[in-house]
């Protein structure tokens, strides 16, 4: 079988199992961007917010609103193809890192959501493609144009887009290659990819640069060092990788070949650099996730030839975990009801009995995203100011302007003074999920 037939063959896959994973919270609050375009947003910069807003002009169903987000997600493995080619891998080799990469936890089960990594893992790989095309030709204009649009749509679709410019420069500094800053080329590619950038730019100084700040802060704010951090992150990175080929792999890495050494780099880089980031303040699993593609087939490439049993029973072992958590996602075994994916079931008993009441509001992001999505036409649930964390809610500047109002809260919800202050509170009914109803009126 050819890549391109297999490549089509575990698309249709995915799109016949999408209508049967359940809608996410993040999911939803994206779609909320999706309705609402800015020209940034607080948790990220806006390209999620355009895949939804295309997929929202579809029927409102999970396979239509994620079908173009998880298409983009696709076309990234379809670069890779290229990528792996230019770089010396066989047909037999590139087919190995496809099943091995369709099944992992990020590149293959992750792939399923529609989330920021979907448009950032592709133009990070188009941007990967360019440059070992540069590496051929580095004094080709027409090139660095090409790769300074590919990084400005990287930017516009996650902040982490500044890593491929870090590895990039590390890759110079390797080549010894540094003298090509003092020329027209790069700077040209710097400014196209800051144009198209310039809305997050724009959105930022109008804001007080309250998204970077979030950004820089989320991941470099923490002031005390804790040696758990980075332990918790290898060891997540070498499961999530693969515990049989990430093992491997570092014991055959000097079987990797001149020709890969730029892959290596790229995919090292993010890795090295969310390991520094881990001394003060935990990482998400899926933040070097634009390392794994480059991993698993740096690993692909050394056991190849010598080892080959090795990737089978790796592949086994993806293969058994992915089955095991689409299974559990869409209908988990009742010995598992304890250990129920949580985030993607514990608010639907709720969304019936929500929808006859009106302005609803909620305590948290997530709940206000995930009801609005299930309420008709464009009514909103809203988030209020005052609980939980800033988000894109907080910029919407909701308030309550009909009475009576209600608003979802946990059981042991603090209120903030000035609600208490203004407004009556009285509890109406608990939910099935455990949260509990509340009716608003003005105080007398």
């Amino acid at each position: 079988m050819n890549f391109l037939t297999l490549w089509l063959l575990v698309l249709a896959l995915k799109i016949c199992l999408l209508p049967f994973i359940p809608m996410t919270p993040d999911e939803a609050y994206y779609f909320t961007w999706g309705r609402h375009l800015q020209l940034s947003y607080f948790d990220h910069p806006p390209f999620v917010a355009y895949i939804m807003y295309v997929a929202k002009l579809f029927w409102h169903t999970p396979l239509t609103i994620r079908f173009p987000g998880v298409l983009l997600s696709h076309t990234s493995l379809l670069v890779w193809y290229f990528i792996l080619k230019k770089l010396n891998f066989n047909n037999k080799q590139i087919l190995f890192w496809f099943l091995l990469a369709v099944v992992s936890p990020l590149l293959g089960i992750g792939s399923f959501l529609v989330t920021p990594d979907a448009p950032y893992l592709l133009f990070w790989s188009l941007s990967l493609l360019t440059t070992i095309y540069l590496s051929e030709n580095i004094k080709s204009t027409k090139l660095w144009l090409i790769l300074g649009v590919f990084l400005g749509l990287g930017f516009l679709s996650k902040y982490m887009m500044l890593l491929f410019a870090l590895s990039f420069l590390v890759w110079l500094v390797y080549k010894k290659n540094l003298k090509i800053l003092a020329t027209k080329n790069p700077w040209l590619c710097a400014f196209i990819a800051f144009l198209i950038f310039l809305p997050v730019v724009i959105w930022n100084f109008k804001n007080n640069f309250a998204s970077f700040g979030f950004q820089a802060s989320h991941g470099l704010g923490g002031r005390n060092i804790n040696l758990k951090w980075p332990l918790e992150y290898l060891l997540g990175q070498w499961a999530l990788l693969n515990p049989l080929l990430a093992t491997f792999l570092i014991l055959n890495f000097k079987k990797i070949e001149k020709k890969q050494e730029l892959l290596a780099i790229f995919s090292l880089t993010p890795i090295l650099f969310f390991l520094f980031t881990s001394f003060k303040g935990r990482t998400e699993p899926n933040w070097p996730i634009a390392a794994h593609p480059g991993l698993i087939a740096l690993g692909v490439f050394a056991l190849f030839n010598s080892q080959k049993n090795i990737l089978k029973y790796s592949f086994v072992i993806s293969f058994l975990f992915f089955t095991g958590v689409i299974t559990h996602v869409i209908s988990p075994l009742s010995y598992f009801k304890n250990m129920h994916t949580k985030i993607l079931h514990q608010w639907e008993g709720d969304i019936k009995i929500l929808k006859s009441y009106s302005p609803l509001f909620t305590r948290s992001y997530q709940l206000a995203a995930y009801h609005s999505y299930f309420r008709d036409g464009e009514e909103e649930v809203y988030k209020l100011k005052g609980f939980d964390r800033k988000d894109f809610y907080d910029f919407l500047d909701a308030k309550i302007t009909s009475l009576p109002a209600y608003i979802i809260l946990d059981s042991d919800d603090l209120l903030p003074e000035f609600f208490k202050n203004r407004f009556h509170v009285e509890v109406l009914r608990s939910l099935p999920s455990g949260l509990v109803l509340h009716k608003i009126t003005l105080k007398e």
